[in-house]
């Protein structure tokens, strides 16, 4: 994405505070005639539009003249906001490639950042090739949702002095006050990728030492007498399956050809809340998830959400997991699996964004955390009921309260709880999460087949599905300080033994954990390095009895050199009580880079080499573990990329040679774009898993292509299907592979807009 992906870090000792100039403001008047996006800035509606220029270079620089110029103009009418580019450039130096929507970001783009109601916490992401391929997002908070899809109309087109853009921005798809005169915060970016360099330049100047970038936006004033008039949306979807498998006599069969119908409406009501229903929704996946080793993972494993009915409000819901605590995310959309029907309301009222999700899920999955260990039960049919608060307060901060809820064969898991961020000034920040757990078994212990017999909270409880009933609690507080150049924080978190997530993401509890880190970053004047960081942290983990789980020091030292070259070295020794056993003498060293060669090729490296716990055997041990990963990126045409990547895992016992377990993952991703609209993606898998100690072995072969027609992020035609195979009878000595498995599929969606 556009921004400085650089950490700018953070220390608790001595205030400084840099004062930037005022953000510059923009007034802007309703344009007097049409306009035509077709990237030419021809029309009579671009006369007396106003213009931004000046703008600066923030990265690698520091607020220094551009070297090239760029200027933006802004007008509006009832409809739309207009916001074009004059990017001025020498046109054999332009980057600009026919791709997918989302997927330009190598490519020369200019864009905004728009935060309609001013406040710091959200701001809307787009962006524009020179050629008018679209990406978007939104920004919250530090981080970014890429995810978050809008319509809008861009065009954009090469000239003798560089690039020109037009973006028509309709006001039904962007929330903003109900006021008659609007007073939005905004800023107009350039990155400008070239061999050595990808510079960023923005409008308003960003000052390195606030972390609150949205806090440093210009002012647009001056739209009035304007309304969202956002539309009612019709969804409606064909989905057609054809499937086969291997069955038990290792014979090939054929299903028949099943369709279904499905409806996704979307209904405003007021300038600021919608209603969206999904009846019988396809909440397939058309990206496959990565395969992940899991061989010496005691964990339930966590996957990212790209499903488009949980796109508008990801930020809302989100409730801070994704942020702070990556392992406990109060709200995991993945785990409502396949609901027949769903209902999402999106609102504010003042200050106050709010959003509820309801849905009725045919095949629920509950992940059952424990000490050291979870696991994943399938309870069948449930209830799933979400509600989210977040109230936003000035400069970024905000106050959240969550409920979910979720009932399921005789029992019930329900979260109540809070969280936060509050600025206590520009660079210290208080950072909180609290939450509840009321948990109602069901009695049933077939359903906890997998887990019965196991007991916790002191051997006060049991896992088997029997009926009991229990509360939980977690507690997570951070205080962080960013500056230019430091970065510290000091947390404290705890999970007690009873605590669960029903309706969200939580790999372990009976839990407490204390630790800060101190960072420095520099950026000397030198012509091989832009940027180096050093970072060292520490903490301790006991469980909730306070008995010692895991001491560590961790320490890493990262450049980011000149000619777009990234290197990270980082060192990780410890200590840690697993199943009663106390393992000292952990080491874990981690090597990553990353180089960009040209705008065709990039190639990225990660290693390991450990001393870690074997913790899938019984009595677990100490031994030696590896990790290493290839990646590339190759774009022989403008139409065509083709990226591989390899993985390996293994350990090996520390006396010897002799392995505990190996496996390795090769993926190829490949696309054709035949223009904007219409691509054709094929990935393919291999995997391969040994476990020595137990003698099994997993070998699989993945196929899926894919044919896509998009004009709209919400008007889609695909056609493709999946292929997967497994080892033949051979076992692993041979290459043969049994066809296990297949699914054609169709489907075509087509938004409708009344």
């Amino acid at each position: 994405m556009f921004q400085n992906k650089i950490a700018i870090l953070l220390l608790f000792i001595g205030v400084s505070s840099l004062f930037a100039d005022e953000p510059p403001t923009l007034n802007v008047t309703r344009t007097l005639s049409t306009i035509t996006v077709d990237g030419r800035l021809d029309d009579d509606g671009w006369i007396g539009a106003a213009m931004a220029d000046g703008f600066v270079e923030v990265h690698p620089g520091d607020n220094t003249p551009a070297i090239v110029n760029t200027k933006a103009f802004v007008t509006y009418d009832d409809e739309n906001i207009y916001i074009s580019f004059k990017a001025y450039d020498n046109p054999k130096n332009i980057r600009a490639n026919i791709s997918k929507r989302d997927n330009m970001y190598r490519d020369d783009f200019v864009g905004i950042l728009l935060d309609t109601y001013g406040q710091a916490n959200r701001a809307y992401q787009i962006m524009v090739n020179p050629i008018g391929i679209q990406g978007d997002g939104q920004k919250i908070g530090q981080n970014e949702d890429e995810s978050f899809d809008m319509i809008f109309a861009s065009a954009g087109i090469i000239t003798d002095e560089g690039y020109q853009v037009e973006i028509a921005l309709p006001f039904s798809s962007i929330r903003f006050p109900n006021e008659d005169e609007q007073h939005w915060r905004i800023t107009f970016f350039r990155s400008l990728p070239r061999d050595d360099f990808r510079r960023q330049m923005l409008w308003s100047p960003v000052d390195r030492n606030n972390p609150c970038m949205l806090c440093q936006l210009g002012y647009l004033n001056g739209i009035k007498g304007i309304k969202s008039k956002r539309s009612m949306e019709f969804l409606p979807s064909i989905v057609g399956t054809q499937s086969g498998e291997l069955d038990s006599n290792n014979v090939f069969q054929e299903n028949n050809f099943n369709s279904d119908l499905a409806l996704g409406i979307k209904i405003p009501i007021g300038q600021t809340t919608t209603i969206e229903i999904a009846i019988n929704p396809d909440f397939s996946q058309i990206e496959a998830d990565v395969t992940q080793f899991d061989v010496n993972s005691p964990f339930a494993l966590s996957f990212p959400e790209r499903r488009p009915f949980f796109n508008e409000g990801s930020d809302l819901f989100s409730a801070g997991g994704h942020e702070w605590q990556p392992n406990i995310k109060p709200v995991y959309t993945r785990s409502i699996n396949d609901p027949s029907l769903a209902l999402k309301v999106l609102g504010r009222i003042g200050s106050t964004d709010y959003g509820i999700i309801s849905a009725v899920d045919e095949e629920t999955g509950i992940i059952i955390p424990f000490e050291d260990w979870s696991s994943l039960v399938s309870v069948g049919k449930s209830n799933v009921n979400i509600i989210r608060l977040k109230h936003a307060l000035n400069n970024g901060s905000y106050i959240g309260g969550v409920i979910t809820d979720k009932r399921y064969a005789g029992g019930s898991g329900t979260t109540i709880g809070t969280d936060g961020l509050y600025y206590l000034n520009q660079n210290l920040a208080f950072i909180w999460q609290a939450f509840t757990s009321i948990t109602f078994e069901p009695n049933d212990t077939t359903l906890s087949e997998s887990i019965n017999g196991i007991k916790f909270d002191g051997n006060n409880l049991t896992a088997d599905f029997d009926g009991e009933s229990y509360n939980g609690h977690q507690i997570f507080a951070k205080l962080s300080r960013k500056t230019r150049n430091y970065f510290s924080n000091l947390f404290y978190a705890e999970k007690s033994p009873s605590f669960r997530l029903d309706t969200g993401f939580l790999r372990q509890n009976h839990q407490r954990n204390f630790g800060g880190n101190y960072s420095i970053i520099q950026y000397p004047e030198t012509d091989l390095i832009e940027s180096y960081s050093f970072t060292i942290a520490t903490g301790r983990v006991w469980n909730y009895d306070w008995d010692i789980k895991e001491r560590w020091l961790y320490s890493s030292l990262n450049f980011q050199f000149k000619g777009r070259m990234s290197t990270e070295l980082s060192f990780l020794p410890t200590s840690e009580s697993y199943l009663d056993s106390m393992f000292t003498g952990l080491k874990n060293f981690m090597f990553n880079a990353n180089k960009s060669f040209s705008e065709k090729v990039s190639l990225g490296l990660y290693g390991s080499n450990n001393i870690s716990i074997i913790r899938y055997i019984n009595p677990p041990e100490k031994g030696r573990s590896k990790s290493i990963s290839v990646w590339l990126s190759f774009k022989p045409t403008a139409k065509i990329k083709i990226m591989p990547s390899f993985n390996f895992n293994s350990a090996q016992y520390l006396d010897n040679d002799d392995y505990y377990y190996k496996g390795q993952r090769l993926r190829l991703f490949t696309t054709y774009q035949f223009n904007k609209y219409l691509s054709f993606r094929l990935i393919g898998q291999y995997f391969y898993q040994e476990d020595f100690v137990y003698g099994d072995v997993y070998k699989s072969f993945d196929l899926h292509p894919l044919l896509s027609y998009q004009p709209n992020p919400f008007t889609i035609f695909y056609i493709g299907s999946s292929h997967d195979f497994d080892e033949g009878p051979n076992g692993y000595d041979s290459f043969d592979m049994f066809h296990n498995s297949r699914q054609i599929f169709l489907k075509f969606q087509y938004l409708i807009q009344t």
